[in-house]
Formats: C-alpha cells, sequence, structure tokens
C-alpha cells in the first residue's frame, strides 16, 4: 500500500502569477509529512516524495502546495493554466488530488472565497481538493461559509485543520535559557511588530490606562501609516465608550512611534522564535500575546503560530490577545494555562472590544501586583511553565497527529 506525494522540487512547473509558495515547504518536503510517516510506517503503508515519473498512476497520489492566498485576488486565469499538461490531466481525469497546504496560517473565510472563485474557473471537480490549514474551527467555520454561500455538498472541498507551525520553527533549546533568579524590570513584554489593527487598538487601550511604563511594548506603526489607521478605525463599529478609551490612548502612543524596543525590523515578517533577545522575558513577569487575528470581521477561528509558542519556550506565563476559546484549544493540545492566578474569563467573551477591554483591565491588574508577590507568583506557576514547556519541545508527532485531521489522508491509500 502506498500514499505519493509529487515532489514540487523537480521543477514541475512555472509560477508567473506567484499563487503558490514553493520555498513553504522544508527541502521541498511538506511539513505533514514527517508526522504521518510514522504511522503509515506503522500500518504497512509506504509515504513518499516522489516524481512525477515515478508516480504508480493506479494509486492516489497528492499534489501538496503551499498557496500565496494573498496573490488570489487579482488572479483571474485557470488553476490549470500553467500546470504540465500530464500533471493537470491526472489531476482532472486521474487519481491526483490538490492539495493546498496552508498548515503554518489560519486563514479561513477569506480564502474559502478565493478557493470557490478559482475553482468556478477551472474545470478541477471540488472533490480533488483538500485545503489543510491551522485553524482550530476550520470545519465547522468552513460548514457554516458553505452553508450561507448554498454552496451544495457535491460542491464542497475537504477541510483538514492541522497545527504545523511547531515543525516550521527550527530551534535551538539554549536559546530559551536564561537566569530566572534575576530582578525583573517590567511587569510584562507584549510584542506588537506589524501593525495590524487589533495590535494598535490593544497598544492604545495599554495607553489609555497609563500601563505603557509597565511594559516592554513594541508596534511596527509607522508616521505615514497614522492616516490610514485612523481610517480604520472609523471604519469599525465600536461602542462610544471603548472608542473613546481607544482615541485617548491613540493619541498618547502617536509621539512614540514606531515603537521598539529591540533592533529588529518591525516592518518584516519574524516568524523565527529566536528573533527577540531572551533578556526581555528574564526582565519581566508575563507575556501579552497579541495573535496574528482577534478581531471575527478578520478571521473567524482560532489560529497560532510562532507568536503563542514563544512565551512557552521562554517559560513566561501568558495571556492571548486572540480570538475566543483560543485558551480552551491550547487546553485540548495538552497544555495548561493560568487560571489560577489570572482572570481567564476574557478569552469566554465573544465580543471582540469587550474581550479586548477585559484582557486590559487584567493586564492592569496584574501590572500593579508589588514584584515580592509576582516572585512568589512565578515559584507557584513553576510546575505549569515546565509542563507547557515539555510538551512543546516534544510536540511533534504523537500531538500534531492526535490533535489534526492527518490521519484522515489514509482514506486516500490505495
Amino acid at each position: 500500500m502506498k500514499l505519493q506525494i509529487l515532489d514540487i522540487t523537480r521543477n514541475i512547473f512555472h509560477d508567473p502569477f506567484d499563487l503558490f509558495n514553493l520555498t513553504a515547504h522544508e527541502g521541498g518536503r511538506p511539513y505533514w509529512l514527517d508526522y504521518l510517516k510514522p504511522y503509515c510506517e506503522d500500518i504497512g503503508v509506504d509515504i513518499n516524495l516522489v516524481s512525477f515519473d515515478e508516480l504508480d498512476l493506479n494509486h492516489p497520489w497528492f499534489l501538496s502546495i503551499a498557496p500565496n492566498s494573498w496573490n488570489w485576488v487579482n488572479y483571474t486565469g485557470s488553476l490549470m493554466d500553467y500546470l504540465p499538461k500530464n500533471i493537470s490531466e491526472h489531476l482532472l481525469n486521474g487519481k491526483g488530488y490538490l492539495l493546498l497546504n496552508h498548515e503554518c496560517e489560519s486563514f479561513t473565510n477569506k480564502f474559502f472565497c478565493e478557493i470557490h472563485n478559482m475553482l468556478k474557473r477551472s474545470n478541477l471537480p471540488s472533490s480533488k481538493v483538500l485545503y489543510m490549514v491551522g485553524a482550530a474551527d476550520a470545519e465547522k467555520v468552513y460548514k457554516k461559509f458553505a452553508d450561507d454561500n448554498k454552496i451544495l455538498k457535491e460542491n464542497r472541498i475537504k477541510i483538514l485543520t492541522s497545527f504545523h507551525v511547531f515543525r516550521r520553527l527550527d530551534f535551538n533549546i539554549s536559546d530559551f535559557e536564561y537566569d530566572r533568579r534575576l530582578p525583573k524590570q517590567k511587569k510584562f513584554l507584549s510584542l506588537n511588530r506589524t501593525a495590524r489593527i487589533h495590535r494598535v487598538m490593544l497598544v492604545s487601550l495599554l495607553a489609555h490606562y497609563n500601563l505603557l511604563d509597565q511594559g516592554y511594548i513594541s508596534l511596527g506603526l509607522t508616521p505615514d501609516q497614522i492616516e490610514h489607521c485612523l481610517s480604520d478605525l472609523n471604519q469599525i463599529p465600536i461602542y462610544r465608550d471603548f472608542r473613546d478609551k481607544i482615541y485617548d490612548g491613540f493619541e498618547k502612543i502617536k509621539p512614540l512611534i514606531p515603537m521598539h524596543i529591540d533592533q529588529i525590523n518591525l516592518q518584516e515578517n519574524q516568524f523565527k522564535v529566536n528573533s527577540l533577545n531572551s533578556e526581555f522575558y528574564q526582565n519581566s513577569y508575563f507575556s501579552i500575546v497579541t495573535s496574528t487575528f482577534s478581531l471575527a470581521k478578520e478571521e473567524p477561528s482560532v489560529g497560532f503560530t510562532e507568536k503563542e509558542i514563544k512565551p512557552i519556550l521562554y517559560k513566561h506565563p501568558f495571556l492571548i490577545n486572540n480570538l475566543p476559546g483560543a485558551l480552551k484549544h491550547l487546553k485540548s493540545m495538552g497544555f495548561l494555562t493560568f487560571d489560577k492566578w489570572f482572570d481567564e474569563s476574557y478569552d469566554d467573551e465573544i465580543d471582540d472590544f469587550e474581550r479586548m477591554h477585559k484582557l486590559v483591565l487584567e493586564i492592569k491588574r496584574l501590572s500593579v501586583i508589588p514584584n515580592r508577590m509576582w516572585d512568589k507568583m512565578l515559584r507557584e506557576m513553576e510546575p505549569i511553565l515546565l509542563h507547557n514547556y515539555n510538551i512543546l519541545v516534544k510536540y511533534n508527532v504523537e500531538h500534531i497527529f492526535f490533535n489534526s485531521n492527518l490521519k484522515e489522508l489514509l482514506y486516500y491509500v490505495n
């Protein structure tokens, strides 16, 4: 028995529209391959990368490729336009399947729309398309998307949820060691490099409550982006009291932007976990993790990236500025949170702005706790911090496999 993946490193096609990220896989290998391979071996399934000439076309095979989803909006052609003829023919009429591999991202609704728009312009059946994404509620969100858009069941694609950001990050454990006994200089660390609107809102709230001096805070907002940011804020239907707090805080941070705490370029994607010196974790008590999304209008599903990984590797307690249920999803994956010491009720709040407000009020409460009490709390948290660290460091084959839909790929064997 075999499960075949077409090797995209063999220059199988030219991508003039930059629709796919040909470097997203490590050495041409999909990240998910290493998680699935041990289980395939246990049940006698041979799973490997092969060239097209090596494919057994009598058995199922996958073209697993990572989409540059932001480029799909402006593309008006067919998905089959630039695939080599032999590959496109066997995708259309043979046993080939297209696996759109967003295993390190959490894009749902917006990309669902792009996929289906693309399929309308292509003659590739929906049954031949699988979308792998690192979004916790991807299947539920897709069902609602398909129902809302009246997409018939026979025209729906297959959704696979799997969190592979852990595989993408190649780190040296020693990079995260530091002297945890040294006195702390700040209460918290808040990294908000790329100036997404929910990050601007969070930092503005911190400024409104006079918390800027309590933490190490970065924000990659540049002076020439101020007017555009204000325009974005004006278009968000925020209730008046919350809006007043945001605008008050925004006026306070305007003279400070861009807000740097280190020499990292705030305009570039810093997905590598060692892009920040450990001294910032050493010199603060807890992290405020600002995830890629926290507003439902941008993305309805909880997703995890390197942002949630960093405090765990640094053994730093954390709160998360994410969508509701983020903490619950982490617990379902085997991690523990800090509900003995932190008020985590914000995680249950479905209103985006009320949730963020509750989060900042908890940050304010934690920021006035005296250092001696914090030192005691950190000692109490040590078992939780070590548990999460060990789970993450060992979070490879078993955790990825059992907390994902990878096992469903076994349906495509033979």
